[in-house]
């Protein structure tokens, strides 16, 4: 049992000593067991110490993942304190909880074991942004369905495993493709991204692609039995040529929406090869991979997707090309809160209360059935009656680069101001307010959250002054402590009536941990000013149908203004008509 009172915790942290027995010679990694969700209003975050020699070495967990078992390969234990031994030959782990505010009370129990080889290993060839984005997309597919899966540094022995999957192969040492190679005669399957690699190419039993490029770019992967769509931009690809040794799973969606027949994925005799990098962990990508693993003998457990086990098909309960038939979808076979699985009909966004808003985050000004409001970061030329609200979606303190703006400046603020009443002089029906905060690595003051909401003020005032019927929100962190942590003090932007609503971004693949969060909103704003975000196509998840439809309905039970979905692609399009 690991208590928490972080009002006695002087470092905002707790943790629990977990001795462990020697490791098994076969051992890979770790695993923790939680008998409950970890609660991220309290807690920001989770970090696991392994004590292996004279000193110590550890490894985040992103609190959202903190439940049910998790996986630590040693791989990912890093960051050294003294003089550690090897991971493997730990003999304490020490579970730490970190406080996202200095009050929050309860208790989760938690263990620790060694655990042995998976069947599934990715090898992560690099520390980049790039090798590490590519690396978590492919864990987080595999997490998704349910796989166990190591984390690899170098192949070494791979012993035991039956599929090594490569997510980004740039660069990568003679010693290491020979290995690659070997591990396929040996019986292996290897799953290669975005590669022009001849040795990996016939490693995989495939011939091997050139690349090309466009100017409009790919949006979409379709899956070839389904139809199914995995958002996917890109204006780089590296496809395999046609070959009688190659089954194409997924052919590549042109920026208009239309079909080509390009291969996206490919499966061969000893592997399977994709165009470009992993793709995020939408449902028809678990999908795809699930096709590919079970084509190589990996085990998909029956109730895939995590704690809450989602069907055992990620679209579940979506019809082939379901996005453009129209017409009433199935029954959905979805979980309910004691685990037990039932059918749930769908509830179509179009017998919503009256005024609850149906919106999403988009690039483009596009109309969508079944969809009222678009918060849009470019304009339409000629709006028409038939198009929905747009309103104008401005990153305020960040830029493109990446870098920062601070709130205080008055130049900052002016070009703010400037910038929603130009949209609003083009027709635009609110401004929504992005990025309105400071940046996660810069200090919470009063000084800077205040001059956060004194910028809102000012945008507020303005758009009051010149537009009284223009709508003004904002998009912000999912609970009051996250945004606080930002100097983003949205409760108090409701209160003084400086905002209509905001959009906090709970972006969550599990309900119950969607319901937490919209608790803690509606515990310091009311619902008529909340309009909750879905993550559908967002970093942080890409959640399915059965879930977003009882994330949903928990918006609707609670009285809430209105949703958004976050973002406007294909799979979001696919969803809209069963929703």
């Amino acid at each position: 049992m690991l208590p928490f009172d972080f009002s006695n915790a002087p470092e905002g942290r707790v943790y629990a000593v977990i001795p462990l027995p020697a490791a098994p010679a076969d051992a890979a990694g770790i695993l923790l067991s939680f008998d409950a969700p970890v609660p991220s209003g309290p807690v920001r975050a989770v970090s696991v110490h392994l004590h292996s020699g004279d000193g110590w070495l550890s490894a985040d967990l992103p609190v959202e993942n903190a439940h049910g078992d998790v996986r630590l390969p040693f791989a990912s234990f890093g960051s050294p304190e003294g003089t550690p031994g090897p991971a493997e030959k730990a003999d304490i782990a020490r579970v730490s909880l970190w406080a996202r505010a200095p009050s929050g009370t309860g208790a989760v129990t938690v263990s620790a074991a060694f655990v042995t080889r998976a069947p599934v290993a990715i090898l992560r060839t690099g520390s980049d942004n790039l090798s590490t984005l590519c690396s978590d997309r492919c864990a987080r597919i595999l997490d998704r369905l349910g796989v166990p899966h190591d984390i690899l540094s170098a192949p070494g022995s791979l012993d035991g495993v039956r599929v090594l999957v490569l997510p980004h192969s740039r660069n990568l040492p003679s010693e290491t493709v020979s290995a690659l190679r070997d591990f396929t005669r040996n019986g292996g399957a290897l799953i290669v991204f975005y590669s022009a690699s001849h040795t990996l190419a016939r490693a995989v039993g495939l011939p091997a692609g050139t690349w090309e490029g466009s100017d409009t770019g790919w949006r979409s992967m379709a899956l070839s039995d389904t139809g199914r769509r995995i958002p996917h931009n890109t204006e780089n690809l590296i496809c395999p040529p046609p070959s009688p040794s190659g089954k194409v799973l997924a052919t590549w969606v042109d920026a208009s929406g239309a079909a080509t027949d390009k291969p996206a994925a490919v499966l061969g005799p000893h592997g399977a090869w994709f165009a470009h990098i992993p793709p995020r962990a939408f449902p028809a990508a678990c999908d795809l991979f699930a096709t590919i693993l079970r084509s190589f003998g990996v085990d998909i457990p029956p109730q895939a997707g995590g704690a809450r086990g989602a069907a055992p098909s990620f679209s579940a309960g979506i019809p082939p090309q379901a996005g453009g038939s129209g017409g009433a979808a199935p029954p959905v076979v979805v979980e309910n809160g004691q685990g037990a699985r039932g059918e749930a009909s769908p509830r179509p966004l179009s017998t919503l209360p009256a005024g609850f808003l149906r919106g999403a985050w988009a690039s483009a000004p596009t109309p969508v059935p079944g969809l009222d409001t678009l918060f849009a970061s470019e304009m339409p030329s000629t709006p028409d009656a038939d198009s929905p609200a747009v309103h104008f979606w401005y990153q305020c303190l960040h830029n493109e680069d990446d870098t920062w703006l601070d709130p205080a400046n008055p130049s900052v603020r002016r070009r703010v101001v400037r910038a929603a009443l130009s949209a609003l002089k083009r027709g635009a029906a609110g401004i929504h307010l992005d990025y309105i905060r400071t940046s996660s690595g810069v200090e919470a003051t009063p000084e800077r959250t205040q001059a956060v909401t004194e910028l809102v003020r000012e945008v507020s005032k303005a758009v009051r002054e010149k537009f009284p019927e223009a709508v003004v929100s904002a998009a912000v962190f999912p609970s009051p402590s996250e945004a606080a942590s930002v100097n983003q003090d949205w409760p108090a932007w409701i209160r003084e009536g400086l905002v209509d609503f905001v959009t906090p971004m709970i972006y969550n693949d599990d309900p119950d941990l969607f319901r937490i969060r919209l608790e803690a909103c509606l515990a310091v704003a009311p619902a008529s000013a909340l309009v909750p975000g879905i993550g559908t196509g967002a970093d942080e998840s890409q959640t399915d149908l059965p879930a977003v439809r009882e994330e949903l309905a928990a918006t609707v039970s609670a009285g809430c203004r209105g949703v958004s979905f976050f973002k406007l692609d294909d799979a979001l399009l696919d969803m809209l008509p069963l929703l």
